[in-house]
């Protein structure tokens, strides 16, 4: 009787076991309710980012490694060795992002500086939430190109497209948005349900999305958004669109047409500003302030992080 106990007794400590290790941690169906960054900003490669009181990016003067700069005093600290920093997603103290182009995963600790490797892969387009890591494998092999997910550990790996070269994560419809990496099309993954539909057939270059609309470029790279309940699509800018990023009801954008001009634009199409005349390659935003990089900013630099012009965002 002893002995069957104990057979019985070490069935369920080993079916117990093999749940906790082939859970699914997405059992609630939920993608998160906290970015790590906006969207728009890591389209346009989230090179630096602030948590109010540091701001974090990777500092040209020290062969790219990565810095925090006290905001107040303006005193800079190393934070880590790891190079070139870009797609940054802050969460709950840690700091997320891609070393090298393209590179690894990895996370740093604000408060005590320990640096870790997150998996194995290589990424782009990297998306953190409060629960999960959101990535595009740039891995030199089949992988190349497929969306992945994983808890804020890099365990629990799992596919959500076969191919991908854009995405963006909606907390309010708790789905991904992501544009093809073959056809161009925009769409739509949803977390609950595990299914996805096609949104819009036409090639597209870029994708963003807010509380009611999702924003992307068709064939000709016109701005255009569609209206979440209804699906009807609205032109939003009628010329070549580049760097946009959606803020706070604002939308911003380099405009190919003029020389890559950095305008902006309400997410309803009206009030229609521009800001400069400068080659805008990169818009960043933090809800205060607006940070944009030029293209002579990059050449001149040699590199990918620069002079980073501000500006105060606008308001509607």
């Amino acid at each position: 009787m002893k002995k069957t106990l104990l057979i019985l007794g070490l069935i369920v400590i080993f079916v117990v076991l093999i749940a906790l290790f082939t859970h699914n941690s997405d059992a609630d169906g939920s993608l998160g309710s906290v970015l790590g960054n906006t969207n728009g900003n890591i389209q346009n490669d989230a090179d630096i980012i602030t948590d109010g009181d540091y701001t974090y990016y990777s500092n040209k003067n020290d062969n790219d490694h990565f810095y925090a700069k006290n905001i107040s005093s303006g005193e800079e600290e190393l934070i880590s060795n790891y190079k070139f920093a870009y797609q940054l997603n802050l969460t709950d103290n840690s700091l997320y992002y891609i070393s090298s182009s393209p590179g690894k995963i990895m996370r740093t600790d604000t408060e005590t500086h320990k640096t870790s490797e997150i998996n194995s892969d290589y990424a782009q387009n990297l998306v953190v939430t409060d629960k999960y890591i959101f990535y595009i494998s740039a891995s030199y092999d089949d992988n190349w190109g497929k969306l992945y997910y994983t808890d804020l550990q890099g365990k629990h790996k799992k596919l959500l497209a076969d191919g991908a070269k854009a995405f963006a994560a909606d907390i309010y419809e708790n789905c991904i948005y992501y544009i093809d990496k073959n056809s161009g099309s925009v769409n739509k993954y949803d977390f609950a349900s595990e299914t996805t539909e096609t949104l819009y057939g036409g090639y597209s270059y870029y994708i963003d999305c807010d509380e009611n609309n999702i924003y992307f470029t068709d064939s000709s790279q016109r701005l255009m958004y569609m209206n979440k309940e209804t699906g009807e699509i609205f032109t939003l800018a009628d010329n070549r669109c580049n760097a946009v990023n959606v803020s706070d009801g604002i939308v911003y954008y380099s405009n190919i047409d003029e020389g890559g001009a950095l305008y902006s634009v309400n997410t309803d199409g009206s009030d229609r500003q521009k800001s400069n005349s400068l080659n805008t390659v990169k818009i960043f935003t933090d809800g205060s302030d607006l940070y944009y990089q030029t293209i002579d900013d990059l050449e001149n630099a040699k590199g990918e992080y620069s002079v980073l012009h501000i500006e105060k965002s606008r308001n509607i």
